[in-house]
């Protein structure tokens, strides 16, 4: 899941300036709830932070949709509660947009996934995530200015 700020600070304005990185591991029964409990912490954060205008990037269409939806009949019932958190949460904060993107434009959280889970380690970085992650954020961010819709020339 990745995040990506509109209206902070200054010397982050640009698209794809990384605000913080993080890395963390926990016991979870599968991928699923592991997505649902991402969106959670990310939540928790963007409130913590006060943030006023963000997009979030999630490939897990499900969770997306179902945070997008504010249902969360199509989660698996042992993670109800915590959608059912993260919705709640979803509904105080005002400017924050889900939206589903393909894997393929969301690598620099799986770099951050598989990192965790190498080092068995939570880690957090400010403004200076790992190499690794900065070089596959500038990546992405040129995919997504080359898939925005141009203007049409009449």
């Amino acid at each position: 899941m990745e995040a990506w700020v509109d209206e902070i600070e200054e010397e982050i304005r640009e698209l794809g300036a990384c605000m913080e990185a993080v890395a963390w591991t926990s016991n979870v029964r599968d991928v699923d709830q592991t997505e649902v409990l991402v969106v959670l912490k990310l939540l928790q954060w963007i409130k913590f932070k006060g943030i006023c205008k963000i997009q979030v990037d999630g490939d897990n269409k499900t969770v997306i949709e179902a945070i997008q939806r504010q249902r969360s009949d199509s989660i698996r019932w042992e993670d109800q509660v915590l959608m059912y958190e993260s919705s709640s949460l979803y509904k105080v904060l005002v400017e924050v947009e889900f939206r589903f993107v393909h894997r393929v434009c969301n690598n620099a959280a799986d770099v951050l996934a598989k990192f965790a889970r190498l080092n068995k380690c939570n880690s957090s970085w400010v403004r200076n995530p790992p190499e690794g992650v900065l070089k596959v954020i500038q990546q992405e961010v040129v995919l997504a200015e080359d898939s925005r819709p141009r203007p049409s020339s009449s």
